[in-house]
């Protein structure tokens, strides 16, 4: 071979190497089994996402377990009796080479129970919307609240209870908004991104629980909604955000990352034209088993005039705006498979009921079904198994205007359908954003409850010993 074709065969190869790079992996929920008893034999976890390569692992609590590739939206991990040998909830994540790890999971390893009580313990003065997750990395879960233009840290003590204001971040944007976790510099840190109105902020995580030099990104769009992922496949987090753009067309904007917490020009796909307020609600999952992350999105005007949404993902940053969905949609929802057949199905709360739409697994829905819950008005979703059953339930939170806030519990059957929803009563007025995790280490989810920023304070709920 004549040498110089050879070098340049070689820089090619070396270059094409360079280039390349695996997406982010993201999980679905529900994890398979959703949960397992304590001293019970070990187990294969059924994990479906998108962005699983030949080389990814399921870790559990960050350690490497035995890993099956089987294609890239499910990989199957054996997990050792020794994993289970006590009650707790486990953090899964996907680790693929050379990129930073997925979106955690909770696995609860706990004893079923029949009832659900919980103890609720209040504290102030967190508000907003609020993002949980391990910010100091001592094996507590934490919580981060958006709070009138300041992000503010609460550390987890391990025990149910919390340090309050524990880290300030000030001067992040407006009031209102939305806020999710991610690693945006690729570092192995948890970092936090907000928006809010036409500002969005990047602060990138220490690792201590504080946080360094935030980056701004503006946008012509107002939003108050995002959410994170790899939606290009680059192996750097993006953000998707909603709100309203010019003539009041309701938009999503496409943040492609860096992967130094900034982001590429903001690249716009309007979604409907009938609203006042534009895309309020955005979340993201592989909805249609392609490997690519899509976006369901709630689009609405005051009163009940909101319309739902499936934008499929081609893998590249950009959508394609399905048909919208027929059905009742208000503020919320949340995508899980509920009858075990491996697609996503929809649950949408409204009114006093929480809808459950099963997934044809291509986009598509079938015919919303009607499950009676406490209370009315719900504008807080959580998915998880909450009376360690091993089948998937439903937390919602509702406005019990102009009283107090009721958190609701759906226990699912595992087939598709919920038994009647319990209920117990907060003492927070206008609860408006739940969140969920171990928050005393016991192996129990238990559920976190804040106001909206005019009024102040959080309560957490914590699953009572029976």
């Amino acid at each position: 071979m004549n040498s110089a074709r050879f070098v340049f065969l070689s820089l090619f190869v070396l270059s094409v190497t360079a280039v390349a790079q695996n997406a982010i992996p993201f999980i679905n929920l529900p994890l398979v089994p959703v949960s397992a008893e304590p001293s019970g034999k070990g187990f294969v976890l059924t994990v479906n996402g998108a962005g699983f390569v030949s080389g990814s692992t399921v870790n559990w609590n960050g350690q490497a377990l035995a890993t099956t590739f089987v294609s890239a939206i499910q990989l199957k991990a054996t997990v050792p009796a020794s994993d289970i040998s006590k009650p707790g909830t486990a953090s899964i994540t996907v680790a693929s080479p050379g990129v930073t790890s997925s979106n955690p999971v909770f696995f609860p390893v706990r004893l079923p129970s029949e009832e659900f009580k919980v103890q609720q313990n209040s504290f102030g003065p967190p508000s907003g919307p609020v993002a949980v997750a391990d910010f100091n990395g001592d094996g507590n879960l934490d919580f981060a609240n958006l709070n009138i233009g300041e992000l503010e840290i609460t550390l987890g003590h391990g025990d149910g209870t919390f340090e309050v204001d524990s880290f300030v971040f000030e001067n992040i944007g407006c009031d209102g908004g939305g806020l999710v976790t991610g690693d945006f510099n690729g570092d192995g840190i948890v970092d936090l991104a907000a928006t809010c109105g036409t500002t969005t902020t990047v602060a990138l995580g220490k690792g201590d629980g504080t946080f360094q030099t935030a980056f701004f990104t503006a946008t012509s769009t107002s939003n108050n909604t995002l959410a994170a992922g790899d939606f290009n496949h680059d192996g750097k987090m993006d953000l998707v955000l909603g709100g309203v753009g010019a003539n009041n067309v309701g938009e999503i904007t496409v943040l492609l990352g860096k992967g130094d917490g900034t982001f590429e020009a903001p690249r716009y796909i309007p979604v409907n034209h009938s609203n006042q307020w534009g895309v309020t609600f955005v979340t993201t999952a592989d909805i249609n088993r392609d490997g690519n992350l899509d976006l369901a999105v709630i689009s609405g005007n005051s009163g009940i005039d909101h319309e739902l949404f499936i934008l499929l993902g081609k893998g590249d940053g950009s959508f394609q705006v399905l048909p919208r969905l027929k059905g009742q949609v208000q503020y919320t929802l949340a995508l899980g498979d509920f009858n075990g057949d491996g697609n996503l199905d929809l649950a949408i709360p409204f009114a006093n009921k929480v809808f459950i739409s099963l997934g044809n697994g291509d986009g598509t829905f079938g015919t919303p079904t009607g499950y009676k819950t406490a209370g009315s008005g719900f504008s807080g979703i959580q998915l998880g198994d909450f009376d360690g059953d091993g089948i998937l339930d439903i937390a919602v939170s509702a406005n019990e205007y102009p009283g107090d806030s009721v958190i609701s519990l759906l226990r699912g059957a595992g087939d598709g359908t919920f038994k009647a929803g319990l209920g117990f009563q907060s003492n927070l007025y206008v609860g408006n954003y739940l969140a969920a995790g171990d928050f005393n280490n016991d192996g129990k989810l238990d559920l976190l409850l804040s106001t909206s920023q005019d009024f102040g304070g959080a309560n957490v709920f914590l699953q009572s010993s029976h």
